[in-house]
């Protein structure tokens, strides 16, 4: 009985601190909210007549999601939704806080990046282009990898490198 006694309140006070770490851990903190954004633009895309693009700038941390619009001309005509004919600014956007960083972005042009910013495209249909994103807070890391069939964002404990037959 002892026992039992003990255990109860050792778990009394342990499980709310697991909970709150979990919880409250930046670097999956950013990555449910990066997954979050990733469904929000396939859905938005999915009932644009544009598609939509997330752009994600490395070194400030933002994401944003960016879904055309078509304006109309004066003649009443519709343009084809270029950059120009955006809405105001994003449509959402998060930002990742310290000390979580992006790492790197693997596009389906196989080209890694680490500096500056890269664009993500989804189309009409909501399927986006095979991507990795990689997110590291100095200690641990996270790789996100979108498939464009796969509704679902792989998501590993690790930093995720393309292998050769993985955006053919």
């Amino acid at each position: 009985m002892v026992v039992l006694v003990l255990l109860s309140i050792m778990l009394a006070f342990s499980i709310p601190r697991f909970r709150a770490t979990i919880l409250d851990d930046p670097l999956k903190k950013a990555a449910r909210q990066l997954i979050t954004l990733i469904r929000e633009a396939r859905q938005r895309a999915a009932v644009s007549d544009l598609g939509c693009y997330l752009e994600l700038d490395i070194e400030g941390g933002a994401i944003k999601l960016f879904c055309p619009v078509p304006t109309r001309t004066t003649e009443g005509e519709e343009t084809d939704g270029d950059a120009d004919d955006t809405e105001d600014g994003p449509v959402l956007s998060i930002t990742v806080s310290e000390p979580v960083a992006i790492e790197s972005i693997f596009a389906a042009d196989d080209e890694r990046v680490t500096t500056g910013t890269a664009v993500l495209w989804i189309n009409r249909r909501g399927l986006m282009e095979p991507s990795i994103i990689n997110l590291s807070d100095g200690d641990e890391a996270v790789g996100l990898r979108v498939s464009p069939f796969l509704p679902a964002v792989e998501v590993t404990d690790q930093v995720i490198v393309p292998d050769d037959r993985e955006f053919q």
